[in-house]
C-alpha cells in the first residue's frame, strides 16, 4: 500500500473509532514522522500547541522525549513493534513538558518504508484531552456525592439521637397524664392529650423512618436476585396493610394478567417499593376512595401500575417526585418520609434496570409506574 493508501485506511480507522465515542466522523489529524530511533523528521502542530516548543526544538528532540517519564517504555516499546513490521499501534500516552504539564493523546503509528525497506514510523496524535477532563470531572462529582451521603447519613443519624431522648420524654410525660398520674383531666383535656400523643408518636416514627432512609441512602443497592412473583409480592403486601385499608376505608381493586409472569428481582427491595407506592396511594387518597393496582407484560418488561383516587399533582410536582428529598408544597403531610422513600424507590428499580414514573393530572389522581425485565440483565 502507498502513503496515500495509508492514510487513507488511518482515517477510517480514526473514523471508525471517533463514532464508537461520539457519532462524529470529523477528527483532527496530527501527522508526525521519526526516524528509526525516534527522532522527528517531521512535527505535528498539536506538539507546538500542547507543548510550547517551537518546531525548531522539537526538531532536536525524539518521540519518547516529549512524552511522560512513566510512558517512555510504552512509546519505545510502540516504536519497536513498528519497525519490526506492525502496521498500526495505538497507545494512550501523555505528552509532557515543563513549560505546559502533561496532556493525554491517543498515539497512532505506521511503518515509513523508503525503497522497499523500514526506515522510521509515521503517525498521527489524535487530541483526547477533553474527554480525559470530562471523566476526570465525573469522577470527582461522583467522590463529592458519596461524600455528601456520607454527610447525610451521619447529620441525620446525629439528630436523630439529639431529638428522640427529649421526644421519649415528652411522650411518657404525656402517657403518665393520659393515665391521671398528676390527677385527674376533663374530657376536654384527655382529648388534647390524645391528640398530642398521636403527633409524638408520629414525630417519633417520622424519625426513625428518616435515619434508615439516609443509611439506605449513603449505602451501595445490593440486589439478591431470584425469580419473584409481583402478583404474590402485591398480595403479601396488600394483607400487611389490611388495617391501614380499613382504617381509611380505601377499596383496592387488582387487574393482574392470565398466568404468574415471574421476574428476576430482590424481592426485599422491591416489597420496599411496593409498600412504598401503595402507602402514598393510601395516604393521597380520600376516606372512602379506591387504589387500582395492576399488572402488564409490555414486552420485555412486566410494568405495574398503583392508581389513587387524590387530587393528582401539578407538572412542576411531577417533576420532582423522585428527588432525593422531594418536598410537596401542594399537601400538609408526609414531606421528608415521602421524598426519602420515592427516592430510594427510584434507586432501586434503576438498579433493576428498570423505570419508575408518575402521571398526574390535577383533579383526577395520580399513578405510579414502574417496570422490570423479565429476563434478566448480564451483570
Amino acid at each position: 500500500m502507498d502513503i496515500k493508501g495509508e492514510i487513507r485506511e488511518l482515517k477510517r480507522i480514526l473514523i471508525e473509532d471517533r463514532k464508537e465515542d461520539d457519532g462524529s466522523p470529523e477528527i483532527p489529524l496530527y501527522f508526525f514522522e521519526v526516524d528509526a530511533d525516534g527522532n522527528f523528521t517531521k512535527v505535528p502542530s498539536i506538539l507546538e500547541r500542547i507543548c510550547g516548543f517551537s518546531k525548531d526544538e522539537l526538531y532536536l528532540l525524539s518521540l519518547q522525549n516529549v512524552v511522560l517519564v512513566e510512558d517512555r517504555a510504552r512509546v519505545q516499546e510502540a516504536l519497536e513493534r513498528v519497525l519490526e513490521g506492525e502496521r498500526i499501534v495505538v497507545a494512550e500516552i501523555e505528552i509532557f513538558s515543563e513549560k505546559t504539564g502533561s496532556h493525554p493523546v491517543e498515539l497512532i503509528i505506521l511503518p515509513l518504508k523508503k525503497n522497499g525497506s523500514i526506515t522510521g514510523a509515521w503517525g498521527a496524535v489524535k487530541d483526547i484531552g477533553s474527554r480525559k477532563d470530562m471523566e476526570m470531572k465525573l469522577e470527582t462529582a461522583s467522590s463529592i456525592q458519596k461524600a455528601s451521603m456520607t454527610f447525610l447519613r451521619d447529620y441525620v443519624s446525629l439528630m436523630s439521637r439529639e431529638i428522640r431522648q427529649p421526644l421519649t420524654t415528652i411522650l411518657l410525660t404525656l402517657e403518665m397524664m393520659d393515665s391521671g398520674f398528676f390527677g385527674e383531666m376533663t374530657a376536654q383535656q384527655k382529648e388534647k392529650i390524645d391528640q398530642l400523643m398521636a403527633l409524638t408518636d408520629r414525630l417519633k416514627s417520622i424519625l426513625e423512618e428518616a435515619l434508615s432512609a439516609s443509611k439506605n441512602i449513603a449505602e451501595e443497592i445490593k440486589l439478591d436476585r431470584r425469580m419473584v412473583s409481583l402478583r404474590k409480592v402485591i398480595r403479601d403486601v396488600l394483607r400487611e396493610k389490611q388495617d391501614l385499608l380499613k382504617e381509611r376505608n380505601i377499596t383496592v381493586i387488582t387487574n393482574f394478567p392470565e398466568g404468574n409472569i415471574n421476574v428476576p428481582a430482590d424481592r426485599k427491595t422491591i416489597v420496599q417499593v411496593v409498600s412504598t407506592l401503595i402507602d402514598r396511594s393510601v395516604e393521597v387518597s380520600p376516606r372512602g376512595g379506591d387504589i387500582l393496582v395492576e399488572l402488564e407484560k409490555k414486552g420485555p418488561f412486566l410494568q405495574l401500575s398503583v392508581a389513587d383516587s387524590g387530587e393528582g399533582l401539578s407538572e412542576e410536582a411531577v417533576e420532582t417526585l423522585f428527588d432525593r428529598i422531594h418536598i410537596d408544597r401542594e399537601r400538609e403531610s408526609g414531606h421528608f418520609k415521602e421524598g426519602l422513600n420515592l427516592y430510594m424507590a427510584k434507586r432501586i428499580i434503576e438498579k433493576h434496570g428498570g423505570r419508575i414514573w408518575c402521571e398526574s393530572f390535577p383533579g383526577l389522581g395520580s399513578s405510579m409506574l414502574f417496570t422490570l425485565p423479565i429476563e434478566k440483565e448480564e451483570e
